[in-house]
């Protein structure tokens, strides 16, 4: 635009006169034809004949075709199928996992014209990452073709080992996504990329790339995170002795394993205790154990925390036996917290079930994030033989669950629903009842149809009653839209 017609419109044209020599002489010369006495009708004018202009001289270009994208050979939805998901994902409704589910069991995928809607329901689901990857997946090779056109679909294309200029020259969040992409499909390829660039790496490259290693962990990672426990940037360091930590076989995890063996020992009264150096060497603190700062200088107890939380658990297991009985074992009371915080961090970190099921089964460790580590099965078995789990942790615990419900979990949920004061005004009760009736809309076994309509019909007052009435409605919808997959 023509700086001064700008200049003009900020000012005003009360206080600055517009004037068009400036303008190209075609523009210019229609201008002094259009007789008027309105400075800003003949501004606004002006403005219009030169944006005409300037538009009107641009002269055409070639673009280069996008490449056809390839055929897809899985089976389209039926119609019915994609009206109902129009509903579901319309209502988000909490069935829709379950649909998506059979949905892709049965190698369906979503119909052209469906695709870039599947693709907007997707980016506009930040909160639920599974959700998103199955969406993702419904739409498949149509919808990674399509969001190739679409940069603002770009998260849903999937990098090959291929897209090396990405890697070379992308900017920092499109090569940690080549660097995760990659990683799915050939986890080495991906590592030795990452290893020849890493020296000309920037600091927080580092610290965003590595990160980029721990979904496909494995033990072929040891060599390049060992030398990270030297790098530069404290962050990376800490990055890489907790990966370290996750392999039981790494060599970080051997040196903590060496160290428990030192450190622990059974008292008088054979309860486990332990004796930790009043200082670390070199050699622990670069395992991340401990740095030189004041405040870490004379910390024995976090230093022992930290030791039992990398150690793999099967030492423990050479040292007090199963985890049934190493979690019951005697313990020092002055280090007791220390050990059991470690073992249930331990547990998670190394995705270990029996571990996270004795803790909190039998040592009464409160750490909810445990019960994600356990089987669903186990986690339904732990809630019918002890109810205060499902009644302290409902969300987690629920969430938790496998799906559809156990039988027998299913009834005494039902049991819960239909016992529950429908008046109670404690808000722990009212928030449990809301939670389990909402699970049970999507989790509670199909052909339980007749037993919650029975409930309904044996329901003392009206709320009870429509909430059961609403679940039986639920199984009837999740009834049908199996049915359409057919």
């Amino acid at each position: 635009m023509n700086d001064d017609l700008v200049a003009a419109a900020l000012l005003g044209t009360a206080r600055r006169t517009p004037t068009f020599d400036t303008l190209e002489p075609v523009p210019r010369g229609v201008v002094e034809q259009l007789s008027t006495d309105d400075a800003a009708a003949s501004l606004l004018e002006a403005a219009a004949l030169e944006r005409a202009y300037e538009r009107g001289g641009v002269t055409s270009t070639t673009a280069t075709p996008p490449t056809v994208c390839d055929d897809d050979p899985r089976y389209q939805l039926p119609a019915a199928a994609v009206a109902r998901f129009r509903d579901l994902a319309a209502a988000n409704s909490r069935i829709i996992d379950e649909w998506l589910v059979e949905a892709l069991g049965r190698n369906y995928r979503a119909p052209d014209e469906l695709v870039a809607l599947v693709l907007r329901y997707a980016k506009a689901s930040t909160n639920n990452q599974t959700y998103r990857d199955r969406l993702v997946q419904l739409a498949s090779i149509r919808g990674q073709w399509l969001a190739a056109q679409n940069p603002e679909w770009s998260d849903f294309t999937s990098y090959t080992l291929a897209d090396l200029q990405v890697w070379n020259y992308g900017t920092l969040r499109e090569r940690a996504k080549w660097l995760t992409d990659v990683r799915r499909q050939d986890p080495d390829a991906a590592l030795e990329q990452l290893t020849k660039t890493w020296p000309q790496e920037p600091g927080p490259a580092r610290f965003q790339l590595i990160g980029s290693l721990l979904p496909q962990l494995n033990n072929n990672d040891t060599d390049f995170l060992e030398q990270a426990l030297d790098d530069g940037r404290q962050e990376v360091r800490t990055v890489a002795a907790a990966m370290l930590a996750k392999l039981p076989d790494s060599p970080l995890s051997q040196r903590m394993s060496d160290r428990i063996r030192d450190w622990v020992y059974f008292d008088e009264n054979n309860a486990l205790s332990a004796k930790v150096p009043d200082e670390l060497d070199d050699a622990a603190i670069r395992d991340g154990i401990g740095d030189r700062s004041v405040s870490a200088a004379n910390d024995p107890m976090t230093w022992f925390g930290r030791v039992v939380r990398a150690t793999p658990l099967a030492v423990w297991e050479q040292l007090l036996g199963p985890p049934a009985t190493a979690v019951t074992s005697a313990i020092d009371e002055r280090w007791k917290l220390r050990i059991n915080v470690g073992w249930a961090d331990a547990a998670k970190a190394q995705h270990n079930a029996e571990w996270a099921e004795a803790l909190l089964r039998r040592a009464g460790v409160k750490d909810t994030d445990l019960i994600k580590v356990m089987p669903a099965d186990a986690v339904a078995d732990w809630v019918l033989a002890d109810p205060r789990p499902l009644l302290d942790y409902s969300t987690i615990v629920l969430d938790a669950l496998p799906h559809p419900w156990p039988r027998e979990f299913a009834i005494r949920a039902l049991e819960l629903l239909m016992q529950m004061d429908p008046v109670a005004t404690r808000p722990d009760d009212k928030a449990f009842r809301r939670q389990l009736h909402t699970h049970a809309l999507a989790h509670l076994p199909i052909d339980l149809l007749g037993a919650v309509r029975g409930a309904a019909d044996r329901a003392v007052d009206g709320g009870t009653a429509r909430r059961m009435n609403q679940i039986a409605f639920h199984l009837i919808q999740r009834k049908t839209m199996l049915e359409e997959l057919q």
